[in-house]
């Protein structure tokens, strides 16, 4: 779980301007630690089901409404000038 936090502190004011940046660093974060060790397409659907639920729940932000591109990926080199945990668009 540690894990995932680590990643979201990556992030700064400019890199989430909105709400919504904020739960789809979360969502790239939880699958990046977790989804990624899953093995069987069950268990990926069980998990993004899981995210959906949670982003919903404690977000209040649908996922459908949030995420426009799939995957949703953060990366710190997206800007040569910055290492600050950007959104790949």
């Amino acid at each position: 779980v540690s894990k995932v936090f680590q990643g979201i502190c990556q992030c700064t004011r400019e890199s989430l301007p909105k709400a919504e940046d904020l739960a789809k660093v979360w969502l790239h974060e939880c699958e990046r630690v977790f989804r990624d060790r899953l093995v069987t397409k069950q268990d990926n659907m069980w998990f993004f089901n899981l995210c959906k639920r949670q982003m919903d729940k404690h977000f209040k932000k649908q996922y459908e409404t949030t995420v426009k591109l799939e995957p949703v990926i953060f990366v710190d080199f997206v800007d040569p000038k910055s290492t600050s945990y950007m959104e790949v668009q």
